[in-house]
């Protein structure tokens, strides 16, 4: 069994764990790699052990690249062997001296008999087993203090102690078997587990094969494994998922090799003792696949199942006496381990998974497929019974009843799961499912639980076939039966074999014969059923009761399919020595024998088929208006059994008209005289008669004017004498003898014979039209005459259709063309539309290039052109015009309303925020805060400042411009840019200027007028400095019409 694969804390501090391989040895300062062990006389190493692998191809390892401390760790690694099959009858013993290198006291112990051999390190504790690959042996080797004796096998139902060895002092030792001597070289590698599977999930599939016979079934010991699952499950987070069958054994547990496959399955260990073993693979320390071997000799104790259980998870054994996970040497270990989890093994499975998550609900299924197998369509199977058990620990909720799809149920009886059952852990419910079959064939489905567990769907495959029901099969030999000649009044037998070839018995319910056949007899009864595979037998009479042959049916009904079978019997009657006469035609038929004439001879032949001579009587003899005109048969003539005589007959009829007679012979046999039915008809003289095909005549639509096309009448003569016609076949109204015609005047037509009339159809006008064919003939019913018919239609004409018929060609700029727009032409009458001249179109549009409507242009009925059209407007506004086409149809010319609207074309409109700016009054050598004047672009084109924006005027250098934003050379529609003015005057008086924004729109430049004043020498007029600081404020040039009242008031 492997290690433990992971440490964890201890109720007390001890040199190192007894479950795990990382302990207090930090691999950083000992890198643990190999041991080697030195024979004590030798000056090389003794092979002791190899790495993973097989051929090893270094077989020496160091414990410690320079030394072993006494009471270290032993190693971080274990080593473990292959199977050794041993078993000696007397033990010889030899034992080998190894040394340490380190100094270190190593001990070992003597290996028992008929064990395997494992190897095992130990601590320097006692009882401290660090490597557990223990297979049912019990040798060890140790390094440190002694070891407790050690007994019994694990998994060993009934074990006996076997005697302590132990060796406390001296070298290392190992005492063995001479057999064994490579057995050191056995030992394999294995790395240490430090965490348990990802995320808690062990995915696990069973290999079936080896099964011990103790389980029933496949389903049975997977129950049981899923068992012992549930007790690791309820402990701690982890969860065995069960995924199915395999058949690849588990590997890791027998020989370390990995396949990427948790697998638990069955081994013959050669060993009663060897109940199991259980082994973990890792990557980097962490659980990546366990495998389980239980023994194939016995049904697995739970307490093994359990136990390698825990190793598959990579725990490895306790050093606590009594628990589940105990292991050697302890004496716990075999004879009385735990089979419910104790608190030492829980920690452990604590240390690798953790405690289990509140409310952990887990549903399992077993078995996890069911097969019903042949199941008889229409019959319902046994139930099956499915367990569904909460492998957690929180409660299991049915959400929805368990389902199924026909043609499987659910059965009332057996059936304990429904909706809203609540499983608390570790209970179970059962639903019982059967299986009827409505179609031959191979049937699944899926039994459906929903529940609370994840996932919330858990589903059991269900398979059956439908096979036909049993039936027996009847086959009757011999087929035909034939009984032979019979004498009339005797009887012959035969039997009939009944085989019944099918697979169900067969019921006989009825067996008939009808007469002269009967049932007589026979093995076959009704009532007394025929198994499959067996025959019975019938008893048959032919029992003729006349001469002649006879045939009927054997019929016998039977519950087979189909239900009756039948069987031909055949026989002959025969009599005694007896002439008989048989003639060889029962009637002579005479038809269409003209009067007065002779017929040519019919034979009639007599036949003596008796086994006596046949003595003819009188004469043969017929009565008008028939004859014998010859033959053999005379009258008191002997004919000789199988000889023949023969009478020749002939009709000549008097009268037109039937007649009918008989031919009779007389002799001595049975039936005398024998008789011919004579039958003739008389035939008047030829005459002929006409037929006409066919009698009325549809020559159709034709255009007035137009001829339609030929249609023929047939004339036969079926009468029996020629035919003669009189005058030329005649048509009345609009109607034509066509040349080619052979019905001609004075034409003679033999019987059976005809002739042709060709009619056309030629109508002045329209609407329908009859008229009459007669000919003249010889016949009876002369003139025979069919009827003609026809329709005249008017000439085909074109007609115009206009699409549109207004033609709006929206918005355009003025001096600028529209989209082309299409005006389409479609000639939807019945004749050719033919355009007189090119269209023409008026106002400010036009016909553009690549119109197909051209002068002169034909269109076939349903055909059409286009016509291509722009709109040019010359003026912004509305526009209208016309679209004319001339042509040869009705309504020439045909128009389309055109029309449009012309626009302007965009331009840019120059704008100011103020068309004029007022200062105010300001000394000279001030400045005053500027004034922000904004130039926008209101116009629908793109404005350009053809120069920056400037100052001019007498004024300008007492004005400071700053253009801002404007100095741009253009400005989008509604765009605006701005500058700024400020007013610094150098004199007195009124200072103007302008401001000029020179662009390419309308009205450039732009002008925005700048005043300003500044106080004059003089101190003003007191009285009108209120006012004189408005008008400047204002921009008014009140400072000239100051200093003009200034001045006169000066």
């Amino acid at each position: 069994m492997p290690p433990s694969m992971k440490s964890w804390p201890r109720s007390a501090p001890r040199p190192c764990s007894a479950r795990c391989l990382s302990w207090a040895c930090p691999r950083s300062a000992s890198p643990w790699r190999s041991l080697s062990l030195t024979q004590a006389a030798a000056t090389t190493p003794k092979p002791v052990a190899s790495r993973y692998g097989s051929p090893p191809e270094r077989r020496n390892f160091n414990l410690h690249p320079t030394q072993t401390p006494r009471n270290a760790c032993c190693a971080a690694f274990f080593l473990v062997t292959h199977y050794h099959h041993t078993k000696l009858t007397a033990p010889i013993r030899q034992e080998r001296t190894f040394q340490n290198p380190s100094g270190a006291k190593m001990t070992g112990i003597q290996r028992p008999l008929l064990h395997l051999q494992p190897i095992a390190f130990f601590c320097n504790s006692r009882r401290r087993s660090m490597a557990s690959r223990h297979i049912g042996a019990l040798g060890m080797l140790a390094i440190g203090a002694a070891l407790l004796p050690i007994t019994g096998a694990h998994g060993q139902e009934s074990p006996s102690p076997l005697p302590p060895h132990i060796y406390e002092q001296g070298d290392f030792r190992v005492v063995y078997q001479a057999p064994w001597q490579d057995l050191l070289e056995k030992f394999k590698l294995f790395d240490h587990v430090t965490s348990g599977f990802a995320g808690g999930e062990i995915q696990w599939y069973y290999n079936d094969a080896n099964r011990p016979a103790a389980y029933a079934s496949a389903n049975e010991a997977i129950a049981a494994l899923q068992n012992g699952m549930q007790q690791w499950q309820t402990v701690c987070n982890v969860r065995f998922v069960y995924k199915g069958t395999t058949t690849n054994l588990p590997g890791l547990a027998l020989d370390g090799k990995f396949d990427g496959q948790s697998t638990i399955g069955w081994h013959d260990p050669g060993n009663n003792s060897v109940a199991g073993t259980g082994g973990v693979g890792t990557s980097n320390g962490q659980a990546k696949e366990g495998d389980v071997w239980l023994s194939s000799r016995y049904r697995a104790s739970n307490k093994t199942i359990i136990h390698e259980l825990g190793h598959m998870m990579g725990i490895a054994h306790s050093d606590v006496d009594g628990v589940v996970m105990s292991g050697p040497p302890l004496t716990s270990y075999s004879p009385n381990p735990s089979q419910t989890l104790q608190p030492d093994d829980i920690a452990a499975c604590h240390h690798l998974y953790g405690a289990p998550s509140t409310g952990t609900v887990i549903a399992a299924v077993a078995p996890t497929v069911l097969n019903f197998g042949n199941v008889v369509q229409g019959q319902t199977s046994a139930a099956q019974t499915v367990t569904l058990t909460n492998q957690g620990t929180a409660d299991l909720t049915l959400t929805q009843a368990p389902s199924v799809a026909a043609p499987f149920a659910i059965a009332a009886t057996g059936t304990t799961c429904a909706a809203n059952t609540t499983l608390a852990a570790s209970q179970s419910c059962t639903v019982a499912v059967t299986y009827t079959p409505t179609a031959l064939g191979g049937s699944s489905g899926s039994l459906t639980f929903k529940h609370n567990a994840s996932p919330a769907t858990t589903t059991v495959p269900l398979n059956g076939t439908g096979v036909a029901a049993p039936t027996p099969v009847v086959q009757l030999t011999p087929d035909p039966v034939n009984f032979g000649a019979v004498t009339v009044g005797s009887n012959a037998q035969q039997d009939v074999t009944v085989r019944n070839s099918g697979n169900a018995p067969l019921n006989l319910t009825q067996i008939t014969a009808p007469a002269p056949f009967s049932v007589i007899g026979g093995s076959c009864a009704v009532g007394t059923p025929v198994a499959a595979g067996s025959t019975c037998t019938v008893q048959l009479r032919f029992t003729p009761a006349s001469a002649g042959n006879a045939q009927e049916l054997l019929r016998i009904t039977h519950n087979g399919t189909p239900n009756v079978s039948e069987l031909s019997l055949r026989g002959q009657g025969v009599n005694a020595a007896a002439p008989n006469a048989q003639l060889s035609t029962s009637a002579l038929n005479f038809s269409g024998i003209a009067l007065n004439s002779t017929s040519p001879a019919q034979t009639v032949t007599l036949t003596n088929n008796g086994t006596a001579p046949l003595r003819l009587g009188a004469a043969p003899a017929v009565a008008a208006p028939f004859q014998i005109t010859g033959g053999t048969c005379t009258a008191n003539m002997n004919i000789a059994p199988g000889d023949r005589c023969t009478i020749s007959v002939v009709f000549k009829p008097t009268t037109a008209g039937p007649a009918n007679g008989s031919l009779s012979i007389a002799h001595n046999a049975a039936g005398s005289p024998s008789t011919v039915a004579l039958r003739g008809v008389g035939q008047a003289a030829p005459a002929p008669n006409v037929q006409l095909s066919p009698t009325t005549l549809d020559l159709g639509n034709t255009t007035v004017g137009e001829s339609s096309a030929v249609q023929t009448v047939t004339l036969t003569n079926n009468g029996t004498g020629p035919l003669t016609l009189g005058a030329a076949p005649t048509v009345s109204g609009p109607f034509e003898i066509a040349a080619g015609s052979t019905c001609t005047a004075g034409a003679n037509i033999a019987a059976g014979g005809s002739c042709s009339i060709d009619v056309v159809f030629k109508p002045t006008a329209a609407g329908p039209a009859n008229g009459t064919l007669s000919i003249a003939h010889n016949a009876a019913g002369s003139p025979s005459t069919v009827a003609l018919r026809g329709s005249g239609q008017a000439a085909p004409a074109p007609n115009v259709q206009l699409s549109p018929t207004t033609l709006d060609l929206g918005n355009t700029t003025v001096g600028e063309s529209s989209a082309v727009r299409t005006v389409t032409l479609t000639n939807n009458g019945t004749g050719p539309l033919t355009l007189s001249a090119a269209p023409t179109v008026s106002g400010p549009f036009e016909i553009a290039a690549g119109s197909t409507c051209t002068a002169g242009a034909n269109i076939a009925a349903g055909g059409s052109c286009s016509i291509d059209v722009v709109f040019k407007p010359t003026a912004a506004g509305p526009a209208n015009g016309t679209l004319s086409i001339a042509h040869n149809a009705a309504g020439s010319p045909s128009t389309v309303a055109l029309r449009g609207a012309g626009q302007a074309a965009p331009a840019p409109t120059a704008q100011v925020s103020v068309g004029h700016w007022g200062f105010g009054v300001l000394a000279v050598g001030n400045e005053s805060a500027p004034a922000s004047i904004t130039f926008t672009n209101s116009g629908t084109a793109p404005l350009t400042l053809t120069s920056p924006p400037s100052l001019t005027g007498p004024n300008a250098t007492a004005f400071v411009l700053d253009v801002g934003s404007c100095n741009v050379a253009t400005l989008a529609p509604g765009a605006s840019c701005t500058v700024q003015v400020r007013f610094k005057p150098t004199a007195t008086g009124l200072q103007e200027a302008e401001l000029h924004f020179s662009h390419d729109a309308a009205g450039s430049p732009t002008i925005v007028r700048l005043r300003g004043g500044v106080p004059l020498g003089a101190t003003p007029v007191p009285a009108l400095a209120p006012l004189l600081l408005l008008l400047l404020s204002l921009g008014l040039g009140a400072t000239g019409l100051l200093q003009r009242g200034l001045r006169r008031k000066a």
